[in-house]
């Protein structure tokens, strides 16, 4: 799952401090799976509460998107 970073007055935890991160309402949740296990995960998923170390994690449906077939970016400057 990815997180904001500090910002807009909040302040990320430092790494390793065992500090929980809080996440949005807006977090998305994304899985990568195999083509042919997309929809039944899909169905499996739907609705599911998760408990994740102990926190409610309440998934709604999903929407697929294919991965990018572009390989590793670099930027340079």
């Amino acid at each position: 799952m990815h997180v904001a970073g500090s910002q807009n007055g909040w302040e990320r935890p430092a790494h390793g401090t065992g500090t929980r991160l809080l996440l949005s309402k807006r977090t998305k949740l994304t899985i990568r799976a195999p083509k042919h296990a997309v929809e039944r995960l899909a169905q499996d998923l739907a609705g599911a509460v998760l408990d994740v170390d102990g926190c409610r994690l309440a998934v709604r449906e999903a929407h697929t998107r294919l991965l990018s077939k572009q390989g590793t970016l670099q930027a340079v400057t």
